[in-house]
């Protein structure tokens, strides 16, 4: 006989219910323990501990960043016909280039570069001439743009050789190359160039002796910029309303052939640098003058120095006295630094002007005389024995006159 089996019947509302209260038991456990857990590795830092730290960060003074500018100048460009006629080509143009080829990597490494143009240029209005009234073709502003000079001082005593229409054309000759022209002007806007790089805002003036006797057009007094303290002083002032960082003067002053500077320029330098010139560029003498360094007290007890070179001398010309063909390149490097305004640095890279003849042909060439040393001792470049030793005196004479008031 079969055994009857008893049947259960299964409540399936409670059996759901059940499942969901094990998985909502589950799902808060794995939770919580991974909450804590987290909480337990983290480090926490005291309020008061964090806002330490960041006050710190927030009161500490960032350092100013320091900015420097190279600025280079050459001395008196004396084109006599010898030199313009050794680079005339056959079809009656001039390229200069080759004249100033060596020397070019000094006002190419500099940010700012300025040479004194020390004869008009205006030889599309009047026929290149020789001394005593010198006129240059306009090919030769192209030689000076290409070897890296921004600005030509033209305040000298040959500015007025074309009289005031060669004055006016060589500016617009000069501005044409995108030269910057100071010293002479055509208009009575005769203000200070002002010129900013690096950061570094610099003012630039140029004042000249004289003019040969020739006189200072009536119809035009401004043209040109004449040694006045007065007049120099309303400069300086104007570049101290621009907040200049640095006062440049280029000044034409000084004798003639003698490597020693005279009273008159020492008169005139101090002048400039106690109201607050911190570069003076000297030319005219034709030959090398020494350097100085200059303390100066301003007027709240701080102290400065100055850079001064009495006369860089010729850059180039057909003079043919020993020290006329002697010369240098001054290159000077100021720094910026918050309210700290220094000269940072400074040198002189003497120079000689060299003529050979070459293929039956004058050969005009500026020559960095220490380089052309060096390169001959590596067997770089090629000279006699006797240019060798030329040379090598050159150099050690036109560094004993710049050198001359060091200590």
């Amino acid at each position: 006989m079969r055994r009857k089996v008893k049947r259960y019947k299964v409540n399936y509302s409670k059996l759901i219910l059940s499942v969901i209260f094990i998985i909502a038991l589950l799902t808060t456990t794995v939770y919580g323990y991974k909450y804590f857990s987290s909480k337990e590795n983290k480090k926490v830092t005291p309020y008061n501990e964090t806002s330490k730290e960041n006050d710190k960060e927030e009161l500490k003074p960032k350092e100013a960043e320091e900015y420097t500018l190279k600025i280079s100048a050459g001395g008196d460009l004396l084109i006599h016909d010898t030199v313009f006629k050794s680079v005339k080509s056959n079809d009656g143009t001039y390229n200069f280039d080759p004249v100033f080829e060596k020397i070019k990597y000094v006002f190419e490494e500099s940010d700012l570069s300025m040479i004194n143009l020390e004869v008009p240029v205006a030889g599309n209005m009047f026929p290149p001439s020789n001394y005593p009234n010198f006129n240059s073709p306009v090919e030769l502003l192209d030689g000076v743009k290409n070897m890296g000079v921004e600005v030509v001082s033209t305040a000298n005593n040959h500015a007025l050789d074309k009289g005031l229409k060669g004055l006016q054309e060589t500016i617009k000759n000069a501005e044409s190359k995108e030269l910057k022209v100071v010293g002479t002007y055509l208009t009575d806007d005769t203000k200070p160039l002002i010129i900013e790089k690096n950061n570094i805002k610099v003012g630039i003036a140029s004042y000249t002796y004289g003019t040969n006797g020739i006189p200072i057009p009536k119809s035009a007094p401004y043209c040109v910029n004449i040694i006045d303290k007065d007049a120099m002083l309303e400069d300086i002032n104007y570049m101290k309303e621009q907040k200049t960082d640095f006062i440049i003067f280029s000044m034409h002053f000084g004798q003639e052939y003698q490597t020693t500077q005279n009273k008159t320029q020492e008169e005139l330098v101090d002048f400039l640098v106690n109201n607050g010139v911190d570069i003076v560029f000297g030319s005219h003498p034709h030959v090398p003058q020494p350097y100085e360094i200059k303390e100066v007290e301003l007027e709240n007890g701080l102290k400065k120095q100055a850079y001064v070179v009495y006369s860089l001398g010729n850059f180039v010309s057909n003079q043919v006295d020993y020290y006329t063909k002697l010369g240098g390149i001054a290159t000077v490097t100021v720094s910026k630094k918050g309210d700290e305004k220094k000269i940072a640095d400074n040198k002189v890279t003497p120079i000689y002007t060299e003529l050979k003849r070459v293929n039956g042909k004058s050969r005009f060439r500026v020559l960095p005389l220490e380089k052309e040393i060096y390169e001959y001792e590596k067997g770089i470049t090629t000279y006699s024995t006797a240019e060798y030793n030329s040379m090598k005196k050159m150099l050690g004479d036109t560094n004993y006159i710049y050198n001359k008031l060091q200590k």
